[in-house]
C-alpha cells in the first residue's frame, strides 16, 4: 500500500472502430476492393509493419486493416482513458489527411469517411466501435453485474432516426441488438459478448463489447471506457454478483426502451420488481465505484465526477446536454430544423413498422404492396389501423415512408459523422460545442508515439525503429523478424524490457513461406 491506497494492476483498454468509407465521383465510384486497399496503401506512408494478413501495425501501437468492405482502426492498449480518446482522434485525422491521395489513387472524387452506425439505405447494416477490457475473469464472470450497466449507459447514444423515419432516438443501433448474451456477434448481436480471444498470456481475458456505437463526443467516450473499465474491475473485487440487484427483468426490452428514451424518464423493470431509470441505474453503479475508489487509478474520481455531472444534467433536462452529447447534440439539430407541418399518417407508419419487427421481416422494411396484400406478416395490424385511416379520411398511397422529412433528417445524421467536413467537426472548430477532455498536444503526440506503461509502447518502438521492412511481421502478441531469425514475445500486456529470442533455424527455413503462422506457433510455446 502506497498510504491509505491500494496498489493494483492498471486497467487496460481498447477501441476498434468501423468506418463507414466511401468514394464520390464524377463517373463511377470505386468499390471497397479497391478503395480500402488504396486508404491502407497511402496509410503506409507513415511507419508500419505488415500484420501478415489484411493490415498494418502502426508506430503509436494501433492496427488498421480491412474488415467487410470498410477500414477498421484498432487502437493501440491504452491505461487510461484520457489517452484513449486521443488515438482516436489522432487517427480520424490521419483519415481526414489520407483522403485526397486515396480519391487520386482510385481515379478522382472525393473520398469520405464517417463515424455511421447505421446505413440508412440498408438498415439492416450496421457500424460499431468494440471495446476490450483486460481481466483475470473468463467473459461470463461479468454477465449479471454488466449486462444492466451496458443496457443503461444513455450517455453514450449515437442519436438517429428510428427505422420508420423521422423521430429521433437516442440509439438506433441498439434495436439491432436481439438476445441478451452469445458466443458470435454477427446474427445473434448479443448485448454481452462471451467470445472467448484474450490476445494475451495464460491468466489473462478479454472482455468484448460489442453493444456500442461510434462516438464523436470526447466526452461521451471517456465515460463509455473510463467508467465500463471502472465497472468491470469493481465485479472484479467485489464479485460476480456485485450488482446483482440491478438484473433487469428483460434485458433486450429494456435496452430498446433506452434507445429510445430521449427524456431520459422511461423506468425499466428490474427482476426484483422495481422500477428504475437508465439514469438511476448508472446511479447506482456510481455508487458502487466510488466504494471502491481506493483501488482504483488516480483517473477514476475524475471519470465518476464528470459521470455524475452529465447523470444530473440528463436527469434534470436533457437539452443541457445539446452540446456535449452525440445524441442530445443532434436533438438539438433536429428539432431547431424540424418542419412544424408533420407528414400527416407518419404514426400509422410507425405502428405498422414496429409490428413488423416481431415477423421474420426483422427489421427490414417491405414495400406497403407486399403488407398491404393476402400474405402480409401483419394483416391483424393492418385491420386494426385500416380503421383509423378511414377515420382520418386518409388511404394508405397518402403515406410515404420516405417523406422528405424522414430523408431530411437521414441526411443530416450521415452528414453529421462525416470526418473534416461533418456537422459535428464544423460546430466543434466553430468552438460551438462542449465536449472536450483533451487538448491539441495529447492527440499529436498520439498520432505517432504509443502510451506509455503496456507492451503497446515497445510495439511502437519496434514498428517506428523496423518500419517498412518486409520480413518483419507485427501481431498483438509479438513481433518476427525473419531476416535475423529471431522474435519479440508480447504475450505479457504489461511487458517493458525489449527481449529478442533466436529462432532455430532449421525450424525457420522449413516454415519460411508462411511467417504469421510461425510467429503464432512460436509465441504459443512459450506463453
Amino acid at each position: 500500500m502506497v498510504g491509505s491506497k491500494v496498489v493494483a494492476e492498471k486497467l487496460l483498454f481498447g477501441i476498434e472502430t468501423e468506418w463507414f468509407n466511401a468514394h464520390f465521383a464524377a463517373k463511377r465510384p470505386a468499390k471497397a476492393e479497391r478503395l480500402v486497399p488504396a486508404a491502407l496503401h497511402v496509410l503506409s506512408g507513415s511507419p508500419c509493419l505488415s500484420d501478415g494478413g489484411n493490415g498494418i501495425f502502426l508506430s503509436d501501437g494501433s492496427r488498421v486493416y480491412q474488415d467487410c468492405g470498410h477500414v477498421e482502426f484498432a487502437s493501440c492498449e491504452c491505461c487510461d482513458p484520457a489517452d484513449l480518446v486521443a488515438h482516436v482522434k489522432a487517427f480520424e485525422r490521419k483519415l481526414v489527411q489520407a483522403a485526397p491521395e486515396i480519391a487520386r489513387l482510385v481515379g478522382g472524387g472525393n473520398v469520405v469517411f464517417a463515424r455511421l452506425n447505421v446505413d440508412h439505405l440498408s438498415r439492416s447494416t450496421s457500424y460499431a466501435q468494440h471495446e476490450s477490457y483486460l481481466t483475470r475473469y473468463p467473459a461470463p464472470y461479468f454477465a449479471k453485474s454488466l449486462v444492466p450497466h451496458l443496457v443503461s449507459r444513455i450517455y453514450c447514444g449515437e442519436g438517429g432516426p428510428a427505422p420508420e423515419g423521422g423521430e429521433l432516438l437516442v440509439s438506433p443501433r441498439m434495436l439491432h441488438f436481439v438476445t441478451e448474451s452469445a458466443n458470435e456477434t454477427v446474427r445473434s448481436r448479443p448485448i454481452f459478448n462471451l467470445r472467448d480471444e484474450s490476445l494475451a498470456a495464460a491468466g489473462y481475458y478479454r472482455l468484448h463489447v460489442i453493444c456500442s456505437s461510434t462516438l464523436a463526443s470526447q466526452l461521451a467516450l471517456y465515460l463509455k471506457v473510463g467508467f465500463t473499465s471502472l465497472v468491470v474491475r469493481c465485479v472484479e473485487l467485489g464479485g460476480e454478483l456485485i450488482a446483482n440487484h440491478l438484473a433487469l427483468e428483460n434485458s433486450v426490452a429494456a435496452l430498446h426502451r433506452v434507445a429510445g428514451d430521449r427524456s431520459c424518464k422511461e423506468r425499466l423493470r428490474l427482476a426484483n420488481g422495481s422500477r428504475l431509470t437508465a439514469v438511476e441505474i448508472q446511479m447506482e453503479y456510481l455508487s458502487i465505484v466510488r466504494r471502491y475508489l481506493d483501488q482504483l487509478p488516480d483517473w477514476a474520481t475524475e471519470v465518476c465526477d464528470r459521470l455524475e455531472t452529465v447523470l444530473r444534467a440528463l436527469e434534470d433536462d436533457p437539452r443541457r446536454m445539446s452540446k456535449t452529447l452525440d445524441w442530445a447534440i443532434k436533438d438539438f439539430i433536429y428539432s431547431s430544423q424540424s418542419n412544424e407541418a408533420k407528414d400527416e399518417g407518419r404514426d400509422i407508419l410507425t405502428a405498422l413498422y414496429s409490428a413488423l419487427r416481431s415477423t421474420a421481416y426483422g427489421e427490414s422494411r417491405p414495400s406497403l404492396d407486399i403488407l398491404l396484400g393476402p400474405a402480409s406478416p401483419v394483416l391483424g395490424t393492418v385491420a386494426r389501423l385500416n380503421e383509423e385511416l378511414v377515420r382520418r379520411n386518409l388511404r394508405w398511397p397518402d403515406l410515404k415512408l420516405h417523406n422528405s422529412e424522414a430523408l431530411r433528417i437521414a441526411e443530416i445524421d450521415t452528414r453529421f459523422g462525416i470526418l473534416g467536413d461533418g456537422i459535428f467537426d464544423q460546430l466543434d472548430r466553430q468552438g460551438l460545442l462542449n465536449h472536450r477532455v483533451i487538448g491539441e498536444d495529447p492527440i499529436d503526440r498520439a498520432a505517432s508515439l504509443p502510451p506509455a506503461g503496456t507492451r503497446a509502447e515497445l510495439r511502437g518502438n519496434v514498428v517506428r525503429r523496423l518500419a517498412g521492412k518486409p520480413d518483419v511481421v507485427c501481431t498483438w502478441t509479438g513481433v518476427l523478424d525473419r531476416a535475423n531469425k529471431k522474435f519479440l514475445d508480447l504475450h505479457d500486456p504489461w511487458q517493458r524490457t525489449e527481449t529478442w529470442s533466436p529462432i532455430p533455424s532449421e525450424e525457420h527455413e522449413e516454415t519460411a513461406s508462411d511467417p504469421t503462422t510461425e510467429l503464432f506457433r512460436l509465441l504459443e510455446e512459450i506463453s
